[in-house]
């Protein structure tokens, strides 16, 4: 069995309101030193809104990094000494204006394991329908409402490239099926 490698140091290189750039020393099993860098962040949460007809409600917004519009799942970053319920509740405020009817934790996952200190919570969450968001912030969204169908078929063809989503999605998708097939 492979020897884990021993961190030997930490330090915080840069940090922001939403997460910190990170450098690690560590020792390898034949004690070599070695270099680490890598984001944290406090974790985040993301939300699959399913309305009473059972289509679901993602979001389109401008991303910076990839230069157009996304379209995406509802989604954000936990602030201090929030729950990732809390969160979850915060995020569907904000971004579609409204509160959930019932909502259920159907895993975690790690958005990118190699290069990010993140979990990312993931909720089903039932919703009456969507109203004007809270966000102070101009997030610059819009809500575009789909059935389960028309999201495989989105991601089937590149339609959704959002990693978060797409993972999120691989999550959910069962919980659909048992609608679809009624």
């Amino acid at each position: 069995m492979l020897k884990q490698p021993k961190k030997i140091s930490e330090e915080t290189a840069h940090q922001n309101q939403w997460w910190s750039y990170k450098h690690d020393v560590f020792e390898d099993s034949e004690g070599k030193k070695s270099d680490y860098y890598y984001g944290e962040a406090r974790g985040s949460t993301l939300v699959i809104p399913i309305l009473p007809d059972g289509r679901v409600v993602m979001v389109s917004r401008f991303r910076y990094l990839a230069d157009g519009r996304q379209l995406e799942f509802v989604r954000g970053n936990m602030h201090d000494g929030e729950t990732p319920l809390d969160a979850a509740k915060r995020e569907m405020r904000e971004e579609l204006g409204c509160e959930a009817v019932e909502m259920v934790n159907i895993g975690v996952f790690r958005p990118l394991v190699s290069h990010w200190k993140d979990t990312c919570h993931v909720f089903l969450v039932d919703i009456d329908a969507i109203s004007t968001p809270t966000s102070d912030e101009e997030e610059n969204l819009e809500a575009v409402i789909h059935r389960s169908d028309e999201i495989d078929e989105r991601a089937r063809t590149n339609s959704i490239t959002d990693g978060m989503t797409l993972a999120a999605w691989a999550m959910a998708r069962s919980h659909f099926i048992q609608t679809d097939n009624k």
